[in-house]
Parts: structure tokens; C-alpha cells; sequence
């Protein structure tokens, strides 16, 4: 698909969040594959790599002591203790991404996506949500990843994760993969239409009707 139309040099940075099992992860890769103008940081985790995921492109892995020294170095945007392990969003990519004008997708929990609110003010919240809970469990089964004590601890925190989703910008239902990636793209194209990202263009016309 042909990029998206980006009438501001800048790019728009775009945390996806979810409960467990909602489709974040599937929806990013989605749009990455679609529209040029979308790229997706991939984070760093110091959990173990699951047979279907690969290395660069679901997750960077690393140890506790390679994670440790990244927050050293000032690597990080944000950092996160979710689900017993550490998560990160590397800083460099974000922002040369960004500075060149790409859509730039962040896959985190809530509390790196409010995080990341709180450093740039302009970044689009979108919290994804199942249908219900029922969907929402047959989907956790069927990947077939987590044991049934891992699938409930999951549950049990999406609750929490409910309650962040109410200070994100936007909610999408992803009972349709398709409406789902649409309701993005939508979402994506208003926001590069907002008086504030535009401010610029109307000083400059306001300034030729003074000629």
C-alpha cells in the first residue's frame, strides 16, 4: 500500500496496548506490512523467546545483566516490570524514526504507554479491547504459549490494565482485524489534521495576507 500522506515533516509516535491476547502484536505488524509510513520499535525484554518468535523482529532478548547496562547507558525511553520480567523501548530508533517523518508503533503495557504520555505530550494512546472476556480466554487457549496459570495471572492483570486504558486517547475493538487496522489508519490521518500539528501552516498564510 502507498505510504500515507503525512502533510507534517514530524511523525506521529503510537503506543498499542492491550490486555493479553487482544491482538496488539498481530494489529502493529499489520500496518507495518501495509503503509510504508508505519514503523514498529521493537522492544527489549529479558524474558525467555518462544519457539514461534524471532529474535530483531518480535523481541530483542537479553539478559538481566544486558538490560541492567542499557539502563545504564540511557537506551531507554521507558522501562517496565510486567508479568515478572523487564520490557523496554529503545530510544534511538523512536526518535530518528520520528525526526524523518515515520508513523512509529510502540507495543507496551499501560504503564510504559502512559509513561510515554508524560514525555511526549503529542504521542496517540490506543488501547485495543476484545470483544469479551470469553473471546478474550479462547484466544489465550489457542496460542497455546501460556500454561492455565499463566492465562489466569494474565486476566487477573488485564484488570489493572482496564482501569490505565480509561486515560488512553482512543479505544479500537478488535472483533475485526480488518475495522481494527482501518479505525488505526483513521486515527492516525486526524491526528496529522489537528490545529497543534498544523500551526505552523496557518502562521505562515497569516503572514502572506500582511504582504
Amino acid at each position: 500500500m502507498r505510504a500515507m500522506a503525512n502533510p507534517n515533516k514530524k511523525g506521529n509516535l503510537i503506543v498499542l496496548s492491550a490486555v493479553s491476547g487482544a491482538g496488539k502484536t498481530t494489529i502493529a505488524n499489520h500496518l507495518v506490512k501495509r503503509d510504508r509510513s508505519f514503523v514498529r520499535s521493537v522492544s527489549v525484554t529479558t524474558r525467555r523467546r518462544h519457539p514461534n518468535e524471532r529474535e530483531g523482529i518480535d523481541y530483542y532478548f537479553v539478559s538481566q545483566r544486558e538490560f541492567d547496562d542499557m539502563i545504564k547507558n540511557d537506551m531507554f525511553l521507558q522501562y517496565q516490570l510486567v508479568h515478572s520480567h523487564y520490557y523496554g523501548t529503545p530510544k534511538k530508533y523512536v526518535v530518528d524514526n520520528i525526526s524523518k517523518g515515520k508513523n512509529v508503533i510502540l507495543v507496551i503495557d499501560t504503564k510504559g504507554g502512559l509513561n510515554i504520555k508524560k514525555m511526549f505530550a503529542d504521542a496517540i494512546l490506543i488501547f485495543i479491547l476484545p470483544p469479551s472476556l470469553q473471546d478474550l480466554i479462547k484466544r489465550l487457549n489457542l496460542r497455546g504459549r501460556e500454561s492455565a496459570e499463566e492465562i489466569e495471572r494474565r486476566i487477573k492483570n488485564g484488570k489493572e490494565e482496564l482501569r490505565d486504558a480509561l486515560n488512553y486517547d482512543y479505544i479500537v475493538i478488535n472483533d475485526d482485524i480488518e475495522r481494527a487496522i482501518q479505525d488505526i489508519i483513521a486515527i492516525v490521518r486526524v491526528n496529522n489534521l489537528t490545529t497543534k500539528r498544523n500551526r505552523d501552516k496557518v502562521i505562515k498564510i497569516m503572514k502572506e495576507y500582511e504582504v
